[in-house]
């Protein structure tokens, strides 16, 4: 039996292995823009370097994501797309302009700010601004990709609405190893059934250093 749950019924083990599809709020194509989709590959590596879990294969499309990914101990697939969802709608509204959004609950918690450490007061998120800190993430990423946006579209822009997700996300817990080939192959080719150029730079054939193994 397929071990397939929706999103107010999961399935948690640190064995398990998911498929995983997270669509923008009314399938808005945000990521048309290759701006954003710069900023979404920099969100999952630090994301992957924060929560420790695996990630197989990836594809990033127009309005979704897909992901085949094996959460690490004690970080279950829950709070991996929490924070997957959060960090990048936060950074993704910076860029737009949208400088008033605040994420709903199903983007993760309130949002805290990533400039006063003063406010943060869990582990998890004085984790992740040392490491965004350590990357320079403001200075060498976020700055440069607001830049590229504001020469493209200007101050006042109106092209892209507030960035959200749509609510929650759909996984998949894979059964067997039938089961992760399909979902495997399905994910590194979808932006070719998507009528997107063969070269489409955004899913983990283009990023080898980002995926892990099956073993």
């Amino acid at each position: 039996m397929i071990k397939h749950r929706n999103s107010q019924k999961r399935f948690y083990d640190q064995d398990f292995v998911y498929f995983v599809t997270v669509k923008t709020h009314e399938n808005f194509p945000y990521f048309q823009e290759k701006i954003l989709c710069d900023l979404w590959i920099e969100e999952l590596k630090i994301c992957k370097e924060l929560k420790k879990f695996k990630l197989f294969t990836f594809c990033l499309l127009s309005n979704h994501f897909h992901l085949l990914v094996q959460p690490s101990e004690n970080k279950n697939i829950s709070k991996v797309m929490q924070r997957l969802k959060r960090d990048f709608s936060i950074n993704a509204n910076k860029i737009l302009g949208n400088v008033r959004f605040r994420p709903s609950p199903n983007e993760g918690a309130k949002l805290l700010s990533h400039k006063n450490n003063k406010t943060m007061d869990s582990e998890s998120e004085k984790a992740i601004f040392r490491l965004r800190e350590r990357r320079n993430f403001e200075k060498n990423i976020l700055e440069p990709l607001q830049q590229q946006f504001l020469k493209k579209y200007g101050s006042n822009q109106n092209k892209f609405p507030i960035f959200r997700w749509q609510k929650s996300f759909h996984d998949h817990v894979i059964r067997d190893e039938r089961d992760i080939e399909n979902h495997f192959e399905y994910t590194e080719n979808n932006f070719l059934k998507h009528d997107l150029p063969n070269d489409w730079k955004y899913t983990s054939l283009h990023f080898p250093e980002l995926v892990d193994s099956i073993e």
